[in-house]
């Protein structure tokens, strides 16, 4: 059995960068403590799991923050163990659709084998779709 896990968290603290292009946007500041408190009680609830597990959404988190290494001790990056490109899949700038950061992702459990991901094109979202092949693992 498989447990799908969506996940939305909030984007606390930020910087919001104004009169870009002539509009606003806001941008996770990259500081260590960024979103530990939120994804403590996310890690707290997948704790609880007792399948192996799929974890995926908008995390408003980037890679280079605790947050994402506390993510990643437990779960494997789909994109960044199989996926091509940078994995940017948030357009800030509204109409522009120019994907500037990652702050969505795919996790998966080790039991899960990520064999490829696929970055999809925007369609009605300033999201970019991951899209990615699973299989499980063997037990060799």
């Amino acid at each position: 059995m498989l447990e799908v896990v969506g996940v939305h968290l909030p984007y606390e603290p930020i910087l919001l960068v104004k009169e870009i292009l002539g509009g606003s946007f806001m941008l996770p500041t990259g500081r260590s403590q960024d979103g530990v408190p939120a994804m403590e009680a996310l890690l707290s609830q997948l704790d609880q799991l007792k399948n192996p597990a799929v974890v995926m959404g908008d995390f408003n988190m980037s890679d280079q923050q605790q947050s994402y290494t506390m993510m990643e001790r437990r779960f494997q990056d789909a994109h960044r163990s199989r996926g091509w490109e940078l994995g940017f899949t948030y357009a800030p700038l509204g109409n522009f659709k120019l994907a500037v950061l990652r702050i969505d992702y795919i996790f998966v459990s080790p039991e899960i084998a990520i064999m490829d991901t696929d970055l999809g094109e925007y369609s009605g979202s300033d999201h970019r779709p991951i899209s990615p092949t699973l299989s499980w693992r063997s037990n060799e």
